[in-house]
């Protein structure tokens, strides 16, 4: 009987959860209320809330799910390449694949609480450090001018950051990650001529 409610739980929750997500990708994460979420999940508005204490909790997971599946793409990425270039490239073709997410997280984070908009920065941070490790390993770079490691990865993620903002701006079909990819990959590469190592 208990392995049964506990079913029913984690079934319920996965409901909320599911539905949760797709309203953020459809509407946003912002305009989209706790209550319309648990009348389309079919649930009480408590019910709700005893799976999520709080309307962040419940973004914050949805986030964090997606933050983990990149994190496992881009470990699977290391396993067959430690070229940088490719794995950058391969973990655009991942952001376009799940573009109209990363595309409403970017538009909408600077309208976040400062304390959820924190949380959610410090996970991008996570895979920004990777991103550094890779770079580092990749490019034993020991020049006495250039430019550094950190402000290259600085750089891809913030000119992915403004690509995934003005995705609405470019009005088009298809990704605007994908069109932009060898774009992106071509400067970062440039950049990557001229990099080098802090000294101690």
């Amino acid at each position: 009987m208990a392995t049964k409610r506990k079913q029913q739980k984690a079934f319920t929750r996965r409901i909320i959860f599911e539905t949760a997500k797709e309203m953020f990708l459809q509407r946003g994460f912002i305009s989209v209320s706790t209550a319309e979420i648990a009348r389309e999940a079919g649930v009480a508005h408590g019910t709700l809330f005893v799976h999520f204490p709080t309307r962040e909790d419940l973004v914050l997971d949805v986030v964090d799910s997606e933050m983990e599946q990149a994190q496992r793409r881009i470990d699977g990425m290391m396993e067959e390449s430690a070229d940088f270039i490719k794995l950058a490239g391969k973990y655009l073709e991942f952001v376009s694949e799940h573009e109209a997410f990363y595309a409403q997280l970017a538009k909408e984070l600077p309208f976040f609480s400062p304390e959820m908009r924190d949380k959610i920065i410090f996970r991008q941070a996570i895979v920004q450090m990777q991103f550094l490790d890779i770079m580092k390993s990749d490019f034993p770079c020991d020049r006495k001018n250039g430019t550094r490691f950190e402000d290259v990865v600085r750089h891809f993620f913030g000119m992915l950051h403004y690509y995934l903002c003005m995705k609405d701006a470019y009005n088009q079909e298809g990704s605007t990650v994908a069109r932009f990819k060898d774009s992106l990959l071509n400067t970062i590469q440039t950049l990557l001529g001229t990099c080098k190592r802090d000294q101690p």
